[in-house]
């Protein structure tokens, strides 16, 4: 399989049609590098050897006629013609194994930068594979932290919920001795005693004159609604009602019940 030679300008490389320079020293050149060099100087762009002969640099014809084929050699012996084929064979054979050899600089540097990719490359993917590794353990201890936080804000709910619970029966416990004390001294001052004879039941002395009507007002009596008596009095004592206030949970007072309490006899 017939292949076209190239130019042998490393800038170039371009693959030879037409017309071409070559060289004595087995170079060849594209018409327009060729051109454009010897016409400032007569060394080879090549491997720099100074082309000084007449026939040093020839431009050739690439493409020949079969008409200049035919002409190119006629009139030659045999030896000469022999001659000037092996010479241009040598060429030729010159020219592909400067072409080997160039394909073969051009592969091996082309190994050298896969190589040094490679390696490149296989310390970026080792060093984010341990960087990766280093997450992956950060992200397993903040889970178990955040496991271990999670479990430490439950508990101190479940004391706090406790501890919410406790101080809610204290306050009602504490509500509720405040509304005795107050209740009592406030009885104490309307010269309502408490009968202490049974601790089961709430029972309070009235002490008032016969006829008088009894009107409780803004006095807080918790309980006064269980049995209120007064004394040197029957059954046939003249009875009037009012109003007992009592707090609220508010901190305010409310009218709850009416009671019938005795006054005086009928």
């Amino acid at each position: 399989m017939e292949r076209s030679l190239r130019c042998n300008k490393k800038t170039c490389r371009k693959i030879l049609e037409k017309f071409a320079y070559v060289t004595s020293c087995s170079h060849i050149f594209c018409e327009e590098d060729g051109a454009k060099h010897f016409k400032k100087s007569h060394t080879c762009p090549a491997c720099e050897t100074v082309l000084g002969g007449k026939f040093a640099i020839l431009k050739v014809d690439l493409e020949l006629s079969e008409h200049n084929k035919a002409m190119a050699l006629a009139g030659q012996n045999p030896v000469t013609i022999m001659e000037i084929c092996t010479k241009a064979l040598s060429f030729w054979m010159y020219q592909n194994h400067q072409e080997r050899l160039y394909n073969e600089y051009i592969a091996t540097r082309a190994k050298e930068k896969v190589t040094q990719m490679e390696q490149y490359y296989e310390q970026i993917i080792s060093s984010t594979q341990a960087e990766l590794r280093s997450l992956k353990n950060k992200v397993k201890v903040q889970t178990n932290e955040q496991e271990e936080t999670k479990a430490s804000l439950k508990d101190v709910t479940d004391r706090l919920f406790k501890k919410d619970l406790q101080f809610q029966k204290l306050e009602t416990m504490y509500d509720q001795l405040k509304r005795i004390v107050i209740s009592s001294r406030s009885c104490e001052d309307l010269g309502i005693y408490k009968d202490m004879r049974s601790p089961w039941t709430e029972n309070y002395q009235l002490p008032v004159d016969q006829g008088e009507v009894v009107r409780v007002c803004d006095v807080p009596c918790p309980n006064i609604s269980s049995r209120v008596t007064t004394p040197n009095m029957g059954r046939d004592a003249v009875m009037r009602s009012f109003s007992i206030p009592t707090p609220c949970g508010d901190g305010g007072m409310q009218m709850r019940k009416a009671f019938d309490i005795p006054i005086g006899p009928k």
